[in-house]
């Protein structure tokens, strides 16, 4: 059986209209048969009262002498009263004189009482005295049948119960036709909805003559018809240019659920994956993407659910033989619960930062090749010197000899090592990792500074990093440090301070949730780079790290430098910050993770890095 709400609206408007006539004529009808019933008991209670009243004045005579059949005779005259069943004449002892019965009568026996009445078993039962002039001779007693009261409410009840049954009928009957006026337009609009809901672009009105409640109600629904078609032909066209940018894009987008499956793909595939679009549905991420990088995806996913804020993965495979770069983009989708994955390919890009990297490097030998040539030639003053001196001492003189040999030697290992330096500087190549001593790559960093630097800038270093061993490429690190000198140099025209501190802070999950770097917790080696000169305008603070901006005058900067720093921090899973006040100087923070050594033995101290020493022929 269906409840009422889930009727339809015809249903419910008769229900209500019948269920309203049936309560209110039930409720009109009972409160007219209790006031019946009220009033007939009164009435009877009344008219039982007053013959009980005379029948008593009339017994008193016949009790006061004694004289029974008088007092039968008198009781007798109650045979014109149907329903007086039972009289009963009692004497001053209390018992009975004279008694009267009607036939079909049986009241129930009552104790003799005073002055009482009541309904009971059927009956209203009456007990006056029989006195004069204050002298009591006895009591009378008289049993009134209910039977015709009883019998009169009944028949009222029949007739009002027809009369509620017939009226709830009508009620029904009229309902049920009226209600026509008010469901046949609504099941009208209701045909149209189903109209447009299977067929959108259907252009279908519904028109209503009359200007009530209907009738605004079929214009509001014929104007919000006119809305959805306009949005419509909106969102087909804002379809249509969406699909003509996603088939235009190399990237490739996924759309991925809760349980890492995905639920739509776009873009062209290509050769990332060997298969089309619609064949990925429902397919594992796991299934997509090579089985090494899984681990690390379903990481970052659940970082990006728990945060909200989107990850990067990088990733190098190897399709048709050839090496290839990706970089996926990790958001969280408009539900919560998915991920938006977009896949780029950055082999192109990864190409151009190496170049760009090399080409800012070039940049800096070229800068430093004044410098180094004037230490050069002071190196080859010492050679060509020493050589002269030796021509002019004799075969004899061996402590001569070797004093010149010495200063040649040292003089030439001095270039060597500078050369190798320059060389190692300008090396061109992939990345190429390796555990090394921060605190010696900004050593060799400022020992290329102090060649070419103007003389006015002190270059110092305060390594206070306990731990100071990475895992980084030598060569790119030093040019991040050579290139944070330099800008800090072209700062300071007049001269001033170039710092370098380490140290070793512990970066938390708040400040990894916080980062725009890719970073994990634990604990890393910091290094500022900080100088005196004029600092950096508010307004540039936002685009230094962005390739080819610069503030220097043409001919003195590519815009590079702080891009290629930048790139080289984030490959190396760090991060770097600024921090810049106007005539006070800048600061440049990097923050890059400590490699972990497995220690092998409790007795091991702190490892130490060995640099080989040795001279080339």
């Amino acid at each position: 059986m269906k409840r009422f709400r889930d009727l339809p609206i015809k249903g419910k408007i008769v229900a209500i209209v019948v269920g309203t006539t049936f309560v209110i004529l039930a409720a009109g009808l009972a409160l007219v048969i209790i006031y019946s019933a009220i009033s007939g008991r009164n009435q009877l209670a009344a008219s039982a009262e007053k013959n009980a009243e005379l029948a008593s004045e009339y017994a008193l005579v016949p009790l006061a002498f004694g004289d029974t059949a008088q007092a039968e005779k008198n009781l007798s005259s109650l045979r014109t009263l149907p329903a007086v069943k039972k009289a009963v004449i009692f004497g001053d002892d209390g018992k009975p004189f004279a008694v009267y019965r009607a036939d079909g009568g049986d009241p129930p026996s009552l104790d003799l009482r005073e002055h009482y009445s009541e309904f009971l078993g059927g009956y209203y039962h009456v007990f006056r005295p029989i006195a004069r002039d204050g002298s009591t001779y006895g009591t009378l007693y008289l049993a009134v049948s209910t039977a015709e009261l009883t019998h009169h409410l009944r028949d009222s009840i029949i007739f009002f119960s027809t009369a509620l049954l017939v009226l709830v009928i009508v009620a029904f009957l009229l309902a049920s036709v009226s209600q026509k006026t008010l469901t046949e337009p609504l099941r009208r609009l209701a045909e149209v909805m189903g109209t447009v809901r299977g067929n959108p672009d259907n252009p279908i009105r519904i028109d209503w003559p009359n200007d009530d409640e209907i009738g605004q109600l079929y214009r509001g629904f014929n104007a919000m018809l006119v809305r959805i078609e306009e949005a419509q032909k909106e969102l087909r066209k804002n379809e249509a240019k969406h699909r003509t940018i996603i088939a235009s894009m190399s990237d490739v987008i996924f759309v991925v659920a809760r349980d890492n499956r995905l639920v739509e793909v776009y873009g062209d595939l290509g050769d990332i994956v060997n298969a089309r679009p619609g064949d990925l549905i429902g397919k594992a991420i796991g299934e997509i993407i090579p089985h090494e990088l899984v681990k690390e995806f379903e990481q970052k996913a659940e970082t990006v659910r728990e945060n909200g804020e989107g990850r990067q993965l990088e990733y190098e495979l190897e399709l048709d033989g050839k090496k290839r770069w990706f970089l996926s983009n990790l958001d969280l989708h408009e539900d919560g619960a998915g991920l938006v994955v977009t896949i780029r390919d950055i082999t192109e890009r990864k190409a151009l930062i190496e170049r760009l990297n090399q080409s800012e490097k070039m940049e800096a030998v070229g800068l430093l090749a004044g410098g180094v040539a004037h230490d050069f030639n002071n190196m080859l003053v010492g050679i060509m010197s020493s050589a002269e001196l030796l021509k002019g001492v004799g075969y004899d003189d061996l402590d001569a000899r070797e004093e010149f040999l010495g200063m040649i030697t040292g003089s030439a290992a001095r270039a060597a090592d500078l050369t190798g330096k320059l060389l190692a500087f300008a090396r061109k190549g992939k990345l190429e990792t390796a555990p090394l001593d921060i605190n010696q790559t900004i050593t060799d960093a400022i020992t290329l500074l102090q060649r070419s630097v103007d003389k006015r800038i002190t270059i110092t270093a305060n390594f206070r990093a306990a731990k100071r061993i990475v895992c980084g490429d030598l060569t790119q690190l030093q040019n991040v440090f050579l290139n944070l000198g330099i800008n800090a140099a072209h700062a300071m025209p007049e001269g001033g301070e170039i710092s370098f501190l380490t140290s070793n802070p512990m970066i938390t999950e708040e400040h990894c949730r916080n980062s725009v770097f890719d970073l994990t917790p634990g604990e890393y080696v910091a290094i500022e780079v900080r100088d005196t000169g004029c600092g950096i305008p508010a307004e540039h603070m936002a685009h230094i790290f962005e390739p080819f901006f610069t503030t220097k005058e043409k001919g003195r900067g590519t815009g590079l430098g702080l891009a290629a720093v930048y790139g080289t921090v984030t490959e190396h899973k760090g991060e770097i910050t600024v921090a810049s006040e106007k005539d006070v100087g800048t600061v440049f923070t990097i923050r890059l993770p400590l490699y972990v050594i497995e220690e092998k033995d409790d007795e091991e101290g702190d490892e130490e890095l060995v640099y080989g020493k040795g001279r080339i022929l």
